[in-house]
Protein backbone atom coordinates (compact mmCIF):
# COMPACT_ATOMS: atom_id res chain seq x y z
CA UNK A 1 0.00 0.00 0.00
CA UNK A 2 2.93 2.35 -0.59
CA UNK A 3 0.70 4.15 -3.09
CA UNK A 4 -1.21 5.68 -0.14
CA UNK A 5 1.92 7.35 1.27
CA UNK A 6 0.27 8.88 4.36
CA UNK A 7 -2.60 10.32 2.32
CA UNK A 8 -6.30 9.95 2.94
CA UNK A 9 -7.48 6.93 1.05
CA UNK A 10 -10.43 4.66 0.47
CA UNK A 11 -9.55 1.03 -0.16
CA UNK A 12 -11.97 -1.59 -1.44
CA UNK A 13 -11.12 -5.30 -1.42
CA UNK A 14 -13.03 -7.29 -4.05
CA UNK A 15 -13.08 -11.07 -4.18
CA UNK A 16 -13.97 -12.98 -7.34
CA UNK A 17 -16.30 -15.91 -6.74
CA UNK A 18 -15.38 -19.25 -8.35
CA UNK A 19 -12.77 -17.36 -10.33
CA UNK A 20 -11.50 -20.32 -12.36
CA UNK A 21 -14.93 -21.85 -12.95
CA UNK A 22 -16.94 -18.91 -14.31
CA UNK A 23 -14.84 -17.03 -16.91
CA UNK A 24 -16.54 -16.81 -20.29
CA UNK A 25 -15.25 -19.37 -22.78
CA UNK A 26 -15.33 -16.67 -25.47
CA UNK A 27 -13.63 -13.92 -23.44
CA UNK A 28 -10.24 -15.61 -23.12
CA UNK A 29 -9.75 -16.28 -26.87
CA UNK A 30 -10.86 -12.68 -27.49
CA UNK A 31 -8.21 -11.48 -25.04
CA UNK A 32 -5.61 -13.61 -26.82
CA UNK A 33 -6.67 -12.14 -30.16
CA UNK A 34 -6.10 -8.66 -28.70
CA UNK A 35 -2.51 -9.77 -28.09
CA UNK A 36 -2.13 -10.66 -31.78
CA UNK A 37 -2.54 -14.41 -31.26
CA UNK A 38 -4.11 -15.69 -34.47
CA UNK A 39 -4.35 -18.56 -36.93
CA UNK A 40 -4.05 -22.13 -35.76
CA UNK A 41 -2.86 -21.14 -32.30
CA UNK A 42 -5.97 -19.04 -31.66
CA UNK A 43 -8.17 -21.76 -33.11
CA UNK A 44 -6.51 -24.28 -30.79
CA UNK A 45 -7.11 -22.00 -27.79
CA UNK A 46 -10.79 -21.68 -28.71
CA UNK A 47 -11.06 -25.44 -29.03
CA UNK A 48 -9.33 -25.88 -25.68
CA UNK A 49 -11.89 -23.62 -23.97
CA UNK A 50 -15.09 -24.76 -25.69
CA UNK A 51 -17.16 -27.94 -26.02
CA UNK A 52 -15.58 -29.62 -22.99
CA UNK A 53 -17.06 -32.53 -21.06
CA UNK A 54 -16.19 -34.15 -17.76
CA UNK A 55 -17.33 -37.13 -15.71
CA UNK A 56 -16.42 -38.60 -12.35
CA UNK A 57 -15.47 -42.13 -11.43
CA UNK A 58 -15.86 -43.06 -7.75
CA UNK A 59 -15.76 -46.50 -6.16
CA UNK A 60 -16.21 -48.23 -9.49
CA UNK A 61 -19.18 -46.09 -10.58
CA UNK A 62 -18.92 -43.53 -13.37
CA UNK A 63 -21.21 -40.57 -13.80
CA UNK A 64 -22.66 -39.29 -17.02
CA UNK A 65 -20.75 -36.69 -18.99
CA UNK A 66 -21.41 -33.08 -17.97
CA UNK A 67 -21.00 -30.27 -20.46
CA UNK A 68 -18.67 -27.50 -19.25
CA UNK A 69 -19.70 -24.22 -20.83
CA UNK A 70 -17.45 -21.78 -18.95
CA UNK A 71 -14.27 -21.61 -16.93
CA UNK A 72 -10.73 -22.81 -17.48
CA UNK A 73 -9.99 -26.56 -17.42
CA UNK A 74 -9.39 -27.61 -13.81
CA UNK A 75 -5.84 -28.89 -13.39
CA UNK A 76 -4.85 -27.76 -16.88
CA UNK A 77 -1.28 -26.52 -17.04
CA UNK A 78 -2.39 -23.58 -19.20
CA UNK A 79 -5.32 -22.60 -17.00
CA UNK A 80 -3.44 -20.16 -14.71
CA UNK A 81 -1.88 -18.48 -17.74
CA UNK A 82 -5.23 -18.14 -19.52
CA UNK A 83 -6.83 -16.82 -16.34
CA UNK A 84 -4.08 -14.21 -16.01
CA UNK A 85 -4.74 -13.07 -19.57
CA UNK A 86 -8.31 -12.39 -18.50
CA UNK A 87 -7.25 -10.62 -15.32
CA UNK A 88 -4.98 -8.34 -17.32
CA UNK A 89 -8.09 -7.17 -19.19
CA UNK A 90 -9.58 -6.30 -15.82
CA UNK A 91 -6.40 -4.51 -14.76
CA UNK A 92 -6.48 -2.38 -17.91
CA UNK A 93 -9.86 -0.86 -17.03
CA UNK A 94 -9.94 2.90 -17.58
CA UNK A 95 -10.53 3.98 -13.99
CA UNK A 96 -11.18 7.54 -12.69
CA UNK A 97 -8.32 9.83 -11.68
CA UNK A 98 -6.74 8.92 -8.38
CA UNK A 99 -7.91 5.30 -8.44
CA UNK A 100 -5.43 2.44 -8.78
CA UNK A 101 -6.13 -1.26 -9.14
CA UNK A 102 -4.00 -4.09 -7.73
CA UNK A 103 -4.70 -7.73 -8.60
CA UNK A 104 -3.30 -10.95 -7.19
CA UNK A 105 -4.94 -14.16 -8.44
CA UNK A 106 -8.66 -13.73 -7.66
CA UNK A 107 -8.18 -10.82 -5.23
CA UNK A 108 -8.77 -7.28 -6.51
CA UNK A 109 -7.87 -4.17 -4.53
CA UNK A 110 -8.95 -0.65 -5.49
CA UNK A 111 -7.29 2.39 -3.90
CA UNK A 112 -8.73 5.89 -4.28
CA UNK A 113 -6.65 8.86 -3.09
CA UNK A 114 -8.16 11.87 -4.85
CA UNK A 115 -8.30 14.71 -2.31
CA UNK A 116 -11.78 15.89 -3.24
CA UNK A 117 -13.53 12.98 -4.97
CA UNK A 118 -12.06 9.82 -3.43
CA UNK A 119 -15.46 8.44 -2.41
CA UNK A 120 -17.25 9.35 -5.65
CA UNK A 121 -14.42 8.11 -7.84
CA UNK A 122 -14.25 4.84 -5.92
CA UNK A 123 -17.93 4.15 -6.54
CA UNK A 124 -17.43 4.88 -10.24
CA UNK A 125 -14.46 2.51 -10.31
CA UNK A 126 -16.40 -0.24 -8.55
CA UNK A 127 -19.19 0.06 -11.10
CA UNK A 128 -16.68 -0.07 -13.96
CA UNK A 129 -15.04 -3.20 -12.57
CA UNK A 130 -18.47 -4.71 -11.96
CA UNK A 131 -19.47 -4.13 -15.60
CA UNK A 132 -16.14 -5.44 -16.90
CA UNK A 133 -16.56 -8.59 -14.80
CA UNK A 134 -19.94 -9.21 -16.42
CA UNK A 135 -18.36 -9.00 -19.87
CA UNK A 136 -15.55 -11.36 -18.88
CA UNK A 137 -17.86 -13.84 -17.18
CA UNK A 138 -16.47 -13.10 -13.72
CA UNK A 139 -18.58 -12.68 -10.58
CA UNK A 140 -17.82 -10.50 -7.57
CA UNK A 141 -18.42 -12.11 -4.20
CA UNK A 142 -20.39 -9.34 -2.47
CA UNK A 143 -20.20 -11.01 0.96
CA UNK A 144 -16.39 -10.95 0.90
CA UNK A 145 -16.10 -7.43 -0.49
CA UNK A 146 -15.00 -4.92 2.16
CA UNK A 147 -14.15 -1.21 2.28
CA UNK A 148 -11.65 0.60 4.48
CA UNK A 149 -11.24 4.33 5.12
CA UNK A 150 -7.72 5.46 5.95
CA UNK A 151 -7.10 8.75 7.78
CA UNK A 152 -10.79 9.69 7.61
CA UNK A 153 -12.31 10.98 10.85
CA UNK A 154 -15.82 11.45 9.49
CA UNK A 155 -18.50 8.92 8.64
CA UNK A 156 -18.59 7.94 4.98
CA UNK A 157 -21.71 6.80 3.19
CA UNK A 158 -21.75 3.14 2.13
CA UNK A 159 -20.81 2.21 -1.41
CA UNK A 160 -22.44 -0.54 -3.43
CA UNK A 161 -21.36 -3.48 -5.54
CA UNK A 162 -23.81 -5.63 -7.48
CA UNK A 163 -26.64 -3.73 -5.79
CA UNK A 164 -25.42 -4.66 -2.30
CA UNK A 165 -23.91 -2.26 0.28
CA UNK A 166 -20.21 -2.72 0.98
CA UNK A 167 -19.32 -3.18 4.63
CA UNK A 168 -16.84 -0.72 6.15
CA UNK A 169 -14.17 -2.45 8.23
CA UNK A 170 -11.35 -1.28 10.51
CA UNK A 171 -8.98 -3.96 9.30
CA UNK A 172 -8.69 -6.56 6.61
CA UNK A 173 -6.70 -9.67 7.42
CA UNK A 174 -5.39 -12.25 5.01
CA UNK A 175 -2.58 -14.74 5.08
CA UNK A 176 0.70 -12.86 4.74
CA UNK A 177 -0.80 -9.48 5.70
CA UNK A 178 0.94 -6.83 7.75
CA UNK A 179 -0.13 -3.91 9.95
CA UNK A 180 0.53 -0.36 8.80
CA UNK A 181 0.80 1.98 11.79
CA UNK A 182 0.28 4.99 9.52
CA UNK A 183 -2.86 3.56 7.90
CA UNK A 184 -5.38 4.79 10.46
CA UNK A 185 -8.93 6.01 10.08
CA UNK A 186 -8.77 7.56 13.58
CA UNK A 187 -6.44 7.56 16.60
CA UNK A 188 -8.07 4.39 17.94
CA UNK A 189 -8.00 2.41 14.72
CA UNK A 190 -5.34 0.18 13.26
CA UNK A 191 -5.81 -1.12 9.76
CA UNK A 192 -4.43 -4.23 8.16
CA UNK A 193 -3.67 -4.30 4.48
CA UNK A 194 -2.58 -7.08 2.19
CA UNK A 195 1.18 -7.56 2.20
CA UNK A 196 1.38 -9.42 -1.07
CA UNK A 197 4.14 -7.97 -3.20
CA UNK A 198 2.94 -5.79 -6.09
CA UNK A 199 4.61 -5.71 -9.50
CA UNK A 200 3.84 -3.62 -12.52
CA UNK A 201 1.16 -5.07 -14.78
CA UNK A 202 2.34 -7.81 -17.06
CA UNK A 203 4.96 -9.15 -14.65
CA UNK A 204 5.75 -12.80 -15.12
CA UNK A 205 4.80 -15.68 -12.89
CA UNK A 206 4.82 -19.45 -12.71
CA UNK A 207 1.67 -21.54 -13.32
CA UNK A 208 1.21 -21.90 -9.55
CA UNK A 209 1.99 -18.26 -8.72
CA UNK A 210 0.02 -15.94 -11.01
CA UNK A 211 1.52 -12.51 -11.62
CA UNK A 212 0.38 -9.32 -9.96
CA UNK A 213 -1.10 -6.44 -11.89
CA UNK A 214 -1.17 -2.76 -11.07
CA UNK A 215 -2.87 -0.11 -13.13
CA UNK A 216 -3.44 3.57 -12.42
Amino acid sequence: MATINNKKAIVVFLNLEKAYELPSAAAIPAALADKAVKGNLLAWAKGYMQDRQARVTFQGATSKFLNLENGTPQGGILSPFLFNILMEKLANSNLPNGVEIFIYADEVCLVSTDRHRAHQNMQIAITQIENKCIVLGLKINTAKTKAMAIKYNTHLNPMQVMGEPIEWVDNFIKQGSMHHPTAKASSTRSNTVDNRQKHSKGAGGSPTMPPHYRQS
